[in-house]
């Protein structure tokens, strides 16, 4: 499954990196360009976070009804993600249990590939999902 695209401006990496990852190549550009990344760059957390709102938004289009994230076991960041870069996700559907820590959900395996510009994988989770499946 394929999600909707997604980017982050300038202000928004500054503020995400401002609040929860202050490293100095997140938050001014100059240090940036200084860095190993070689430009002001999103955190690895904020780019999990869109990518966990856009397998959201495609499980809901494909009728799966999520509720929550309830479990990440890997994570891997590849490549860096810059000013105005498009993240696209790619979801494969893993096992479906039938509990979930939350009440009248079913647990939802879920292997998220992140994509920045021409296809380039710049990330991968893999997580569960609690969906709702009184629906």
């Amino acid at each position: 499954m394929k999600s909707h695209q997604r980017s982050l401006s300038q202000e928004e990496i500054i503020d995400f990196a401002q609040a929860f990852d202050p490293q100095p190549y997140h938050m001014d550009a100059a240090a940036g360009d200084a860095s190993i990344f070689g430009g002001l760059c999103a955190s690895g957390w904020q780019v999990a976070a869109v990518a966990t709102q856009l397998a959201s938004d495609t499980l809901a289009a494909e009728g799966y009804n999520p509720v929550m994230l309830t479990a990440v076991s890997e994570m891997k960041w590849r490549k860096p993600t810059f000013v105005d870069q498009s993240l696209t996700t790619e979801l494969q559907l893993g096992e479906r249990q039938p509990s979930s820590m939350v009440p009248g959900c079913e647990s939802q395996g879920v292997e998220i590939s992140v994509f920045g510009p021409e296809a380039v994988l710049v990330a991968e989770i893999s997580a569960i999902f609690a969906v709702d499946t009184s629906q």
